[in-house]
């Protein structure tokens, strides 16, 4: 037993007094006990102990949740005399933390934060744990804590101690957690100028005094979702980088999810037997949880889409797959995000090191004309509004396709597989960077689509001006394919599957 005699016939006398029948205690006190608690508890030993409170107080001293015993009874009854007295005593309970020495600058940032409000507090704290990936029952017990016990200070803080000096250290290294907590609250728009500054002055000196590096985005960042499609014999391989910045692209995260019918494999990424059996769940995952990272570091920027996929399945409009949002409504994936298809064969296959070339040529030339007008830029872009034309010389089509930067296609994609291989060939052999395919109108709308206001200077200068403004379009039901080799992302090491060997 590691809590003194005294303190445990005070909780005993407390819980007593405030759950007076066996029944309250169990429908009271129980349900505020958080998840990861019941769970080492034993959900059947606790029912089995609400008979007699003193061993319900002696199993969970022996276990070290007795704090979280006494909150969960004060969250359940705060007005209680008798619990109202063990408020003040929550280090004596738990010797952990009372044992945790607190260092001079904890105490600094602990007064600096005593001045903000705490709805704001407990907004960052639950953003920790998008940045550390921790269990969302975790999470949300920790908000329904918080938000139990926001009013009543010694809990408040109690709680909030805990969860910066002892809980977060099982995560994550203790002062990198508390400089993130701080870094967040000085980034917060609801916080005062003044208090920003301190912040600002405490995050610097400890940062310069432990050598620590805090991951920063900028507010301008442009985050990307990078999935690979990668073939692998006779199967299909899905791969995902979550990219904070485009500008920075030394910033990328793989995104990892579990998936039940890969449960057993030991390579990375989701195995798929064939392209058509990749699920639209595991793609929703990817996004999900790339978003919940995004929120976690305040990048409120819309996420672009990108797909690198095998050149024979650029024909399988990847923008219509459907998602389920939380209220499991169908959704197109191209209506609610730009959605890019880039060429997977362009960085894997050893015989198009010509082309690879020729892109970054092209890139070269992309980014000369920027400065340049409207008129200009439409002079490096190609129109074809029919293809039969070229059926029979493709060699015609590569010629016209030469030191072009853009194309721009309004008719349908052929059927004939052998003939639409043949097409997404030329345009990738070109080193083309940017190709919008819109098809024939099914839909209703109206088929009046001018091309060429997506390509002006505008979209060229902002690419994801372009991705949105084709977006917007998908949703008002035309059909559009989108092909970018974007210009800005040269360093191919970035994906360890992807290599120019």
């Amino acid at each position: 037993m590691t809590t003194s005699n005294e303190i445990l016939d005070q909780i005993n006398k407390a819980l007593n007094d405030a759950f007076r029948k066996t029944e309250t205690l169990r429908r009271e006190l129980l349900p505020k006990l958080d998840k990861n608690i019941k769970n080492n508890i034993g959900q059947i030993e606790l029912n089995n102990m609400v008979m007699v409170v003193r061993e319900l107080i002696d199993n969970f001293d022996r276990k070290g949740f007795l704090d979280e015993l006494v909150i969960a009874a004060i969250r359940a009854n705060p007005n209680n005399s008798e619990l109202v007295k063990l408020r003040a005593r929550m280090d004596d309970i738990n010797p952990e933390l009372r044992t945790h020495k607190l260092s001079e600058n904890f105490l600094q940032l602990w007064s600096i934060i005593s001045r903000i409000k705490r709805t704001n507090i407990i907004s960052e704290c639950l953003n920790i744990f998008k940045v550390l990936e921790s269990a969302p029952d975790e999470k949300s017990d920790l908000e329904n804590k918080f938000n139990d016990v926001k009013d009543i200070d010694e809990i408040f803080h109690y709680v909030l101690r805990k969860f910066l000096l002892v809980e977060r250290e099982n995560l994550n290294d203790g002062t990198k957690t508390v400089l993130s907590f701080a870094q967040y609250l000085a980034d917060n728009k609801d916080v005062e100028s003044s208090v920003k500054q301190e912040l600002n002055n405490w995050i610097s000196r400890i940062k310069k005094e432990y050598n620590l590096h805090i991951n920063s985005v900028s507010h301008d960042a442009k985050p990307y979702l990078l999935i690979i499609i990668s073939p692998e014999y006779n199967s299909f391989r899905v791969y995902a980088y979550l990219l904070l910045d485009y500008q920075n692209p030394q910033d990328i995260n793989i995104i990892d999810i579990e998936y039940k019918s890969d449960e057993i494999a030991l390579e990375a990424g989701i195995k798929f037997d064939s392209f058509h059996e990749i699920k639209n769940e595991v793609i929703n995952n990817f996004i999900v949880k790339s978003e919940d990272r995004l929120h976690g570091l305040k990048i409120n920027k819309q996420l672009i889409i990108e797909f690198f996929l095998p050149v024979q399945h650029f024909h399988e409009k990847i923008e219509q797959w459907e998602l389920l949002d939380c209220w499991e409504n169908r959704k197109k994936l191209g209506h609610e995000y730009g959605v890019v298809v880039r060429s997977y064969d362009l960085f894997q296959n050893r015989k198009l090191r010509k082309a690879l070339r020729l892109l970054n040529d092209n890139r070269q030339r992309f980014n000369s004309l920027l400065p340049l007008k409207n008129d200009d830029i439409k002079a490096e872009i190609h129109h074809i509004d029919r293809l039969d034309c070229y059926f029979k010389d493709w060699d015609k089509l590569r010629f016209q396709l030469e030191k072009k930067i853009g194309l721009n296609l309004i008719c349908a994609v052929p059927e004939n597989d052998k003939i639409r291989m043949k097409i997404f060939q030329s345009i990738i052999d070109s080193g083309i960077i940017i190709v919008i395919w819109k098809t024939p109108n099914t839909s209703g709308s109206s088929s009046n689509l001018k091309i060429d206001e997506f390509l002006n200077l505008n979209s060229l200068t902002n690419l994801n001006n372009l991705f949105i403004d084709v977006k917007e379009k998908r949703r008002e039901n035309y059909d559009i394919f989108l092909l970018c080799e974007e210009p800005h992302l040269n360093d191919l090491s970035l994906f360890p599957m992807i290599t120019s060997e």
